[in-house]
């Protein structure tokens, strides 16, 4: 059951995210018409009062922006469960990047272990019957419970545990930090040197590809210089130069421009260099 509580007396830890003014505006004025609908969440009082903040940074925000000096809040006296809870509210924001809820997953599997091995203790001090079964913890509690793919948490508790601060700000200035399979592989490198020449290399990689598909796109709308001048044998000469995973890009890119004509003629002109590649 909510309780009210004085807006003063809750404190915002200093690792919080910033708001953003727009969104408190736009939460402040849905709640002058419609009120609170959802309270905020916050710890017991400590010994001066203060509710250390679990989850409601903008509505704290937006009832100040109304000159409220109290709010609704629901009070947790589990530290444990508020901490899960905070992670589970905040994870998936639209504005995180992957490196961001990689390091909520990692905290989540991290806490939700703590709070077995607790649970643990307090069951055995108890007299009477067990409950049946066991909490599900680690990677795949933490998948279940935020909704994302066990491979997924998988990585993101790869890139918390293992990417180190040089490889992460090679993966900011390479333009790298959403792409959680990269940062993965390179957090799977052992070393700062390794693991920033492992994002080096697939940020070329990423490069070449872009490259690839402008070309490709020249070549499906007809304004690519070779397609013009040299016709059907210097674009099967370029083509060939390509790698499977961009030719069958080439390929459908090409379908879905009805060129269908040119399909069956590439699949058998691949199939020869593949049977002559293994005599």
């Amino acid at each position: 059951m909510p309780t009210v509580i004085p807006i003063d007396a809750v404190r915002i830890g200093a690792g919080r995210r910033k708001t953003i003014a727009a969104k408190v505006k736009a939460l402040a004025d849905s709640i002058a018409l419609l009120g609170l609908r959802t309270p905020i969440t916050v710890l017991s009082a400590d010994s001066e009062g203060q509710h250390a903040l679990v989850t409601g940074r903008n509505r704290i925000e937006a009832c100040r922006l109304l000159g409220h000096t109290e709010i609704a809040a629901e009070v947790e006296t589990d530290k444990l469960a508020a901490q899960l809870w905070e992670i589970a509210e905040n994870f998936h924001r639209s504005d995180l990047t992957v490196v961001q809820r990689a390091v909520l997953v990692g905290r989540w599997v991290k806490l939700t272990a703590a709070k077995i091995k607790r649970d643990q203790l307090v069951e055995l001090s108890q007299v009477g019957p067990k409950p049946s079964g066991r909490p599900e913890g680690g990677v795949r509690g933490a998948a279940r419970a935020l909704g994302i793919p066990k491979n997924t948490a998988q990585r993101a508790v790869n890139i918390a545990e293992h990417l180190s601060k040089a490889a992460l700000r090679e993966a900011e200035r390479l333009g790298l930090l959403n792409n959680q399979r990269v940062l993965s592989d390179a957090a799977s490198s052992l070393g700062d040197n390794e693991q920033v020449a492992c994002l080096r290399r697939a940020a070329e990689r990423i490069r070449k590809r872009k490259v690839q598909r402008a070309q490709m796109k020249a070549v499906l709308e007809g304004t690519d210089e070779m397609t013009k001048t040299a016709g059907k044998a210097k674009f099967h000469a370029w083509f060939d130069e390509q790698d499977i995973v961009a030719q069958m890009q080439v390929k459908l890119w090409l379908l879905s421009g009805d060129a269908e004509v040119y399909f069956e003629e590439w699949q058998q002109r691949y199939l020869r260099s593949r049977t002559k590649g293994l005599h």
